[in-house]
């Protein structure tokens, strides 16, 4: 058998050769920390993907949950609508009606249909406004105090204007504001309402209305704080801390007060919320 002969390296080409296999080996070890990095950053951004697909998933949920009950409130406000409609008109079909009975139920057949004509209508607007179309409003001037007293009057239907407090100059009372009622009516009772379920039980509601520049406005405060998880999409379709809420009371005031060429704003304070709406007067 042949024998191999090793080639002899003098003592200097062997360190050069030491040299450069650990320069090798150093190279080998910086590529495989940038792999390692690498995957590193992969598997966290994996991570991120799958949790805030996880949180889409869950807002979707939520959203569809109050689309849902949004649809079984609309239900619920248009079959109370038809009701005394359906009742008043079954009653009118009984002979035995007299005249001044079926005056009577003539007269709350109207109020029922005047008061569904006008959800449908401030419904259909909002839609309108939603999608940036362009909508005319029928604005008429409106005295102020005319507004104060029509507050007034739904929450003392409600049995909660004790804890309301209103706030406003005499003179401010006797200028007008060019508002559409509707809309304007179903934004303050929705912030009204909101602040009254917010705020701890008996605890006051402050709502000022005063002047700033061309603008009126009117804020409302109490002392319950808005949460924390809710804050970043107060605003939001459908976004809602309550247990039974639809999401929709202050989306839809800011597309109202929008409308108006004004706007409403949300301004914390320690241990309690205020909502400003502004509304140029004319």
């Amino acid at each position: 058998m042949k024998k191999i002969r090793l080639k002899k390296r003098s003592r200097s080409e062997l360190l050069k050769r030491e040299t450069e296999l650990l320069k090798e080996i150093g190279v080998l070890e910086v590529k495989h920390l940038k792999v390692e990095d690498g995957l590193r950053l992969k598997i966290k951004s994996l991570e991120i993907a799958l949790n805030k697909s996880s949180q889409v998933e869950d807002e979707a949920q939520n959203d569809l949950a109050a689309a849902m009950e949004y649809i079984r409130i609309l239900n619920h406000d248009f079959r109370h609508s038809l009701s005394p409609i359906i009742e008043f008109s079954s009653l009118l079909l009984e002979e035995s009606c007299t005249a001044k009975e079926t005056k009577d139920f003539v007269q709350l057949i109207l109020s029922a249909g005047e008061k569904l004509l006008e959800k449908m209508t401030s419904y259909l607007l909002l839609l309108k406004i939603e999608q940036r179309k362009e909508v005319e409003l029928g604005k008429t001037p409106r005295l102020i105090s005319d507004l104060i007293s029509e507050i007034e009057r739904i929450f003392s239907n409600f049995g909660r204007i004790e804890r309301l407090h209103f706030s406003c100059s005499p003179e401010l009372k006797k200028e007008f504001v060019s508002l559409e009622e509707g809309l304007v009516d179903s934004l303050l009772v929705n912030l009204i309402q909101n602040a009254l379920e917010a705020a701890p039980r008996r605890s006051q509601i402050n709502i000022n209305l005063f002047k700033e520049g061309k603008y009126f406005c009117l804020s409302i405060s109490n002392l319950g704080e808005v949460p924390e998880k809710i804050k970043g999409r107060l605003f939001q379709k459908f976004a809602t801390s309550k247990k039974h809420g639809n999401g929709l009371g202050l989306y839809s005031a800011k597309l109202i007060a929008q409308a108006h060429g004004g706007s409403l704003k949300y301004i914390p304070f320690s241990g309690g919320t205020k909502f400003t709406v502004s509304i140029p007067f004319k």
